[in-house]
């Protein structure tokens, strides 16, 4: 059995690196819901966790370089929605900040204005 999945990720390596758009049909009805289920544990939010993971598809066919073999396709799927999801953190950390902030300065504001 494991045999025959080597050999389906094999073929399916080799027909994404020759750019068939059915190739990476195959690769997002195999990999969409192990990444959407990865993403949703760093964020907690599955319409969140669902855009990370569609954006690191659109990142994967957009991208140039070549992979060794379907292992490093694979790492590249989950090391890139591991990045995306950080980053989505950060930034949300940022805008709260920046709300906090925000607030403090309108208080302050109207204290001094009393």
């Amino acid at each position: 059995m494991a045999n025959r999945t080597n050999l389906f990720a094999n073929d399916l390596f080799i027909r994404f690196t020759a750019r068939e758009p059915a190739a990476l049909g195959q690769l997002m009805e195999s990999y969409f819901p192990v990444l959407c289920k990865y993403a949703e544990n760093f964020l907690g939010d599955s319409s969140l966790a669902k855009d990370i993971v569609q954006e690191v598809f659109i990142k994967l066919w957009q991208y140039k370089g070549s992979f060794e073999g379907a292992d490093n396709l694979k790492a590249f799927l989950f090391q890139s929605t591991r990045n995306g999801c950080l980053n989505m953190q950060r930034n949300r950390q940022r805008s709260d900040a920046k709300h906090v902030n925000a607030a403090r300065s309108s208080a302050r504001e109207s204290q001094s204005v009393d």
